[in-house]
């Protein structure tokens, strides 16, 4: 039993990728500089390096403040997506900060161009930012370009929690429900609770011979008062 599951860790840590990430300690905003990466497998992968501004283990799109120059498009592009199939033919990549200067984070994400479901394997080290940001009427329509594909992306996000969250609020739909049908049930118990007269056939009967014996009287004193005239 031991034996296995030292033979399990080994195998674990034998499939893992050492990667390297050489880049320069400190950029300028907006200055592209070069990055170098390497790992020891000869094994085709896709390839994602970006700098972040993230306090969490999970990094939105929206904390992604880098570009990465796309030789296939000819053009800068969103880091949020993999370079597919580039490594190990390709090791040298320009990147580009255009954002929140300071002690930032450079990252590189393989993973496997065959099995893209599999996961990936992520080194990051600390890079420092300097210079200006750029405004809004000063950026190129690349750059603007690159922003809203940026915010698509954080609109997708934000779209699976709120369906996450929809299904929470469901149950109380159905809790309204219920406090509908006690206000109901409450208001039906109040009418219940009011007085009613209620007549009984027998009730009935009593009252017609009252009345019918009312109107023989009546129609009796007539008479005798008619004899005496």
């Amino acid at each position: 039993m031991i034996a296995m599951v030292i033979s399990f860790f080994l195998s674990h840590n034998a499939s893992a990728l050492e990667l390297s990430l050489n880049s320069p300690g400190q950029v300028e905003i907006n200055e592209e500089f070069s990055v170098l990466i390497s790992a020891d497998s000869d094994e085709n992968f896709d390839v994602k390096i970006f700098v972040h501004k993230s306090e969490s283990d999970k990094i939105p799109s929206s904390d992604y403040i880098s570009e990465i120059y796309s030789e296939d498009k000819e053009s800068w592009s969103n880091p949020w997506y993999y370079l597919q199939e580039v490594f190990p033919e390709k090791t040298e990549y320009k990147i580009k900060v255009t954002e929140s200067p300071g002690n930032q984070q450079i990252c590189l994400r393989l993973r496997k161009s065959s099995v893209r479901d599999s996961g990936f394997e992520q080194i990051c080290q600390e890079i420092k930012i300097t210079g200006e940001e750029q405004t809004q009427e000063e950026q190129t329509p690349v750059e603007e370009e690159i922003q809203e594909e940026k915010e698509t992306v954080h609109e997708e996000e934000i779209e699976i929690d709120l369906s996450d969250a929809s299904e929470e609020i469901k149950p109380l739909s159905t809790n309204s429900n219920e406090n509908e049908k006690i206000l109901l049930n409450s208001k039906q118990s109040q009418d219940q609770d009011e007085p009613q007269v209620l007549k009984t056939k027998q009730g009935k009967n009593r009252t017609w011979i009252i009345y019918a014996f009312t109107s023989f009287c009546v129609v009796l004193i007539i008479l005798l008062a008619l004899r005496k005239l």
